[in-house]
């Protein structure tokens, strides 16, 4: 898993609204990541409209799923698992059909939430956004 103080390796994903998201793009944003499998897409569906309630329409905050979906069948198309996730969920989901990103930071448990400084730091891991995720977001804004 990454570490509390290391920096967030560099990454770029397909989004399922389509186009990609790098890492780097995060630069100079708070970044909240909440990674989900097929399973707990509607638990952290409800998490990403919470923190962007409480955050509100910010420019120096970023909140996003990644979708690890190395569970699925090698055969099944990009086009079927974007129509699917579409049905499961408005929110734009960026797509780790291989579960690349999700190796790189050793995300293992279902729904970890990792929260990156405007630095490219990781400020904190969470099961969930609970008081001490909220604390530690505010304390980098």
């Amino acid at each position: 898993m990454i570490k509390v103080g290391s920096q967030l390796p560099d990454f770029s994903l397909e989004s399922s609204t389509g186009g990609p998201l790098a890492a780097n793009t995060l630069k100079n944003k708070t970044a909240v990541l909440m990674f989900a499998s097929q399973k707990s897409i509607k638990t952290v569906d409800r998490w990403f409209d919470e923190v962007n309630s409480r955050v509100g329409k910010r420019d120096d905050v970023a909140v996003a799923i990644v979708g690890v979906l190395n569970q699925l069948p090698g055969f099944v198309p990009k086009t079927a698992v974007v129509a699917r996730l579409k049905r499961m969920t408005s929110t734009p989901i960026l797509m780790d059909m291989k579960g690349v990103v999700a190796e790189a930071l050793g995300v293992v448990n279902d729904t970890p939430v990792i929260v990156v400084a405007k630095n490219g730091v990781c400020e904190g891991l969470f099961g969930s956004p609970d008081a001490d995720f909220y604390r530690v977001l505010e304390s980098n804004n």
